[in-house]
């Protein structure tokens, strides 16, 4: 379980990191004296501490310790409790993600919308495991209308299946002008669902290119992640042929000015 990524809501890579390059103890959040240094790239919602995660024996634990909870699978997390974490393990705190494992990640399907809301993108990925959909800031995919109760559904991918389910009787969800009772109804790109009585949404398989992988400074103890780039042969030379042109480019405006 060494390499650890950070994602957005949207499935963008935030910061990824491996867990061997540190000690026993490992700490995450906006504040330059975290290991994992979030500032720049994480709101305010995130702590300067957010996450503590602690090594003993060959398991690791997650823990909170800032004000924004942890959720797996849709379930909050005891606060200062700590947690096993395993690879294959998501964890969401506010409306960020922590994938242990280097194959971990968002699932191929996304949620896209076309109403006004205040995601500008108007489109959420799904996480594999549970996602609880609604009008509350504290979801998997947050959609902020009148229209939605603060939890309206649960969305569960499973490999290729995706399974939506109301979260109370009083949630109103309508799949191809069907509406839906209270059981799990796979749905699939081609549905037509509609959220409420009037907010309909779309499931798509995301074509999001890769994203690159913004590095921040990591505070005390040093850039780990520049550090490790340092290693690469190929980055090396990358960098002393940028280092070269911009060396004969000065020389050129030199020589002209002189002329």
């Amino acid at each position: 379980m060494p390499v650890c990524t950070v994602y957005n809501t949207y499935g963008n890579v935030l910061k990824s990191f491996d867990t061997s390059d540190f000690g026993r103890t490992l700490t995450i959040g906006r504040g330059e004296e975290c290991d994992i240094c979030l500032q720049g790239v994480v709101d305010a919602t995130v702590s300067h501490e957010q996450l503590l995660m602690r090594k003993s024996g060959n398991t690791w634990t997650l823990e909170q310790t800032g004000r924004a909870a942890i959720y797996k699978d849709g379930l909050r997390q005891e606060e200062n409790t700590p947690i096993d974490i395993k690879d294959g393990d998501i964890f969401r705190f506010s409306s960020y993600f922590l994938c242990i494992g280097a194959k971990t990640g968002p699932s191929k399907y996304e949620l896209t919308w076309t109403f006004e809301t205040d995601n500008r993108q108007k489109r959420g990925v799904l996480w594999p495991g549970v996602n609880i959909i609604g009008a509350s800031k504290d979801n998997e995919v947050t959609i902020r209308t009148e229209e939605l109760s603060r939890h309206h559904g649960k969305i569960t991918v499973k490999g290729s299946q995706v399974l939506y389910e109301k979260d109370h009787d009083s949630c109103r969800v309508s799949i191809n002008g069907r509406a839906i009772g209270g059981k799990q109804v796979e749905i699939t790109p081609a549905d037509e669902i509609i959220l409420g009585t009037d907010c309909p949404i779309r499931l798509s398989e995301n074509t999001r290119k890769a994203m690159t992988k913004i590095q921040g400074a990591v505070a005390g103890g040093g850039n780990r992640e520049i550090a490790k780039s340092k290693g690469n042969p190929v980055a090396l030379i990358i960098i002393l042929l940028m280092a070269v042109l911009l060396f004969l480019l000065l020389i050129i405006v030199i020589f002209k000015m002189l002329l």
